[in-house]
């Protein structure tokens, strides 16, 4: 059994994830006439009473991404001719490359992933 690392996966796009703070958004505001009493109907319902601004933090969304190592042995069962249970097709006529993406698309179906990523290491 050889626990050294094969494949190394990323899992992107995964729910969650956190906010990083950017800086710092001005939103000006009015209040008229208008807004304080709705059954107003006057030729200056619309003019501003009081105006302003308000600084509001700015957020950039980070997803969430996980990484998980593969080792050789699970390299060598997905790309074996040996069919998994839950794929319906022509097993035995994929290349190993073909293989190998059936069970890593499957492993970042199951992590709710969007996509993945993946290299194979060298020996």
């Amino acid at each position: 059994m050889n626990n050294q690392p094969k494949i190394l996966l990323s899992v992107q796009g995964i729910e969650g994830g956190t906010l990083r703070p950017i800086g710092k958004k001005r939103v000006k505001w009015s209040i008229t006439k208008k807004n304080l009493d709705s059954k107003y109907h006057g030729k200056d319902a619309f003019k501003p009473i009081r105006k302003g601004h308000v600084d509001i933090p700015d957020f950039e969304e980070v997803s969430c991404q996980q990484t998980i190592k593969l080792t050789q042995d699970a390299y060598d069962y997905m790309t074996s001719p040996e069919q998994p249970y839950w794929f319906k097709g022509p097993w035995k006529l994929m290349t190993k490359k073909q293989r190998l993406e059936a069970h890593l698309q499957r492993i970042c179906d199951d992590r709710g992933g969007t996509s993945y990523i993946y290299s194979i290491l060298e020996d």
